[in-house]
């Protein structure tokens, strides 16, 4: 990361691939990982030409992190990275009936409409498509990790034709 380039005096940052940013790591994280923290939110990436790119100062400041939330710097199952706080304009694009906040509980609680699908043999594609969602949203809302709208929960219960109660565990906030 050493060979940012400069123009008129101020550095201009580097726009790596995932794979180019592993390697610029000294593959000390994988591509994976990688991915996984971008998934998370927790490193911003840009879109350029259909292939994402992450800044050399990004990823520095996220290196930065995640060797202080890791054991040892390497990577790690139990590490307990927090989720930044939504920025004012990440709460647009989002329809009704997706998802409504993220939980940051370190250990996720599935709900039960898993085990319901799970009898039914009904995958989250299969659900996702019956109900009009992404099936990422309804991915994480299943396994914990992402509380429903109740729009979201409606629809859920009438596709598997049970009661709403059923099928989440609604938290108060």
């Amino acid at each position: 990361m050493a060979d940012t380039m400069r123009h008129s005096g101020a550095p201009i940052p580097r726009a790596l691939t995932v794979t180019e940013a592993a390697e610029a790591t000294g593959n000390s994280v994988s591509v994976r990982t990688l991915y996984r923290e971008i998934k998370d939110g927790q490193i911003r990436v840009r879109k350029i030409r259909g292939t994402t790119r992450i800044l050399d100062e990004e990823l520095a400041r996220w290196l930065r992190d995640y060797e202080a939330n890791t054991d040892g710097g390497g990577s790690s199952s139990s590490r307990s990275v927090k989720t930044p706080a939504a920025s004012p304009d990440s709460s647009s694009g989002r329809g009704a009936g997706e998802v409504a906040s993220s939980e940051t509980s370190t250990d996720p609680i599935p709900q039960p409409i898993k085990a319901e699908m799970a009898s039914r043999r009904i995958s989250i594609r299969q659900l996702s498509d019956s109900v009009g969602c992404n099936p990422n949203t309804l991915g994480r809302v299943i396994n914990g990790h992402s509380t429903p709208w109740p729009a979201l929960r409606q629809r859920c219960a009438e596709a598997l034709g049970v009661d709403e109660s059923n099928l989440f565990r609604v938290v108060d906030r």
